[in-house]
């Protein structure tokens, strides 16, 4: 397991997912997201709080922090997605194994009130 924060991944734990595709045979590369997660969430403060966000007001109804949660998700959703396509291109070694089927580079987003994973696939995302 390569554990990253916000789905920012670092050349060294592409290394490290490619070192364990290549020597150990790993047929799975699974991009796992969450539900508030913080990492964003914080991030669009600073951007709201900048007045990157025309029409936010720096003190957030409940109804304007619900929308705002809901951009999060987003948000993340497309970090996953983008994490997908970070790894494939990386290695032409997930290429080629992605290519002949030994390797699968998939995801999901972990929503913490039903305790459920909704898929998120990288090929799903290409085809919206």
């Amino acid at each position: 397991m390569v554990q990253v924060t916000g789905n920012l991944i670092k050349d060294s734990s592409l290394v490290r997912l490619e070192y364990a595709v290549e020597n150990f045979g790993v047929p799975l590369i699974f991009v796992l997201g969450h539900q508030n997660c913080k990492v964003i969430e914080k991030t669009m403060e600073k951007e709201i709080n900048s007045g990157h966000f025309p029409g936010f007001d720096k003190r957030l109804t409940p109804e304007m922090e619900s929308q705002m949660q809901k951009a999060v998700d987003e948000l993340c959703k497309t970090h996953i997605w983008l994490a997908q396509e970070e790894i494939l291109r990386f290695s032409e070694i997930f290429r080629k194994r992605v290519d002949n089927g030994t390797l699968q580079i998939t995801g999901g987003f972990y929503n913490s009130k039903t305790g459920r994973v909704e898929p998120l696939d990288r090929a799903q995302h290409k085809a919206l």
